[in-house]
């Protein structure tokens, strides 16, 4: 059996503050409307900080054996916003047999995020009520790019025969301690900061779909293409020389082969200076691949920083305004940086079929 080139998305669902499905945060983020707004959280200067949250009358309540779990109160957000996502694609799936999920994570932060407690996988079962493959499920806790890396190990069960998989993301800076940590490093753009970002919280999933079991569905199609994965030495927790040279290779590695230029990026640049010197040094690496009018979009400043679950988001927006004839451009490139050294880029490509 010969590697697919590529893979398809078939369905999608979202939760973030924009709404709470695909179709409605694109057309919010379409509208250039921000959910940002100042929270009940307050920073050193006791100065409100501006947040993208999700009102929690919008979520599931967590099941009753979670509830009885050891974990923290930001776990807990996170499972719920994780089961709002995750039950809008329940009756897309096959009820026969247990899927495989791979799915990103917070990203562990040195003295701000804590590892994950309790079993991932069983956790987000007992939320959904889909049962995952075990077996063939995978769990990264590695933030922003965590989403695309999740794409590489589903070509991989896609090439051992799998028709679908998910593909999902899901984060959440609603949480005190967190906030405290971020704003006393000076990494919250809160009042009279000069660099920063807001922080947001939300959940995505796509389902991703072989060729074969995607040649049976008519129309326009999304289909992704190997994501190119790299690390970034100098990352912003390293005391290495930093250099750009992470996010160039990713987007080296994604764009191998493309016979067309890109016309559409989708980042999740935050809008804090280390990120517009990374993009920005990735973009001038990458010109022979990008079109002179490239359209760049970074909803960040609609929906605050997504962490793990920006990259299924951004993709799922895609998809969304890709293949609803909303977005002109026809190959598009998604990139994801993370925290610590992880970046990864994935190429898309609109379909007929």
């Amino acid at each position: 059996m010969s590697d697919v080139s590529c893979a398809y998305i078939v369905s999608t669902s979202m939760i973030n503050a924009l709404g709470e499905s695909t179709a409605a945060v694109a057309a919010a983020i379409r509208a250039n409307i921000s959910a940002v707004a100042e929270t009940q959280f307050l920073s050193q200067d006791s100065h409100p900080i501006k947040m993208a949250n999700v009102d929690a009358d919008y979520l599931p309540p967590l099941e009753a054996k979670l509830c009885l779990a050891d974990m923290h109160e930001c776990q807990r957000r996170i499972l719920r916003l994780a089961g709002a996502a995750l039950n809008s694609l329940k009756q897309q799936l096959p009820p026969e047999y247990p899927i495989p999920i791979v799915c990103a994570l917070p990203e562990i932060l040195p003295n701000i995020r804590s590892a994950w407690q309790g079993n991932p996988l069983e956790q987000l079962s007992l939320q959904s009520g889909i049962k995952f493959d075990d077996t063939l499920s995978l769990v990264a806790e590695i933030g922003r790019a965590g989403g695309v890396h999740a794409v590489k190990h589903a070509f991989k069960l896609i090439n051992s025969g799998h028709d679908l998989v998910l593909v999902a993301g899901f984060d959440s800076y609603w949480d005190e301690e967190i906030l405290a940590s971020l704003d006393k490093d000076e990494r919250l753009l809160v009042q009279d900061a000069v660099d920063g970002f807001t922080p947001g919280e939300g959940a995505a999933a796509i389902l991703l779909a072989s060729p074969r079991f995607a040649s049976q569905i008519q129309g326009l199609k999304l289909a992704l293409h190997l994501p190119g994965i790299a690390q970034e030495e100098g990352h912003r927790y390293s005391d290495q020389p930093y250099r750009g040279d992470g996010l160039s290779k990713a987007f080296k590695s994604a764009l191998t082969g493309s016979a067309e230029p890109i016309d559409t990026l989708w980042t999740s640049y935050i809008y804090d200076s280390f990120g517009a010197k990374e993009l920005g040094i990735a973009l001038t690496r990458s010109t022979k691949s990008l079109m002179e009018n490239l359209e760049v979009y970074h909803p960040a400043d609609c929906l605050g920083d997504l962490g793990a679950a920006a990259g299924p988001t951004l993709m799922a927006l895609v998809h969304q305004l890709a293949t609803s004839g909303k977005l002109q451009g026809q190959h598009h490139l998604i990139s994801c940086s993370s925290d610590l050294g992880y970046r990864a880029a994935v190429r898309a490509s609109l379909t007929k079929g």
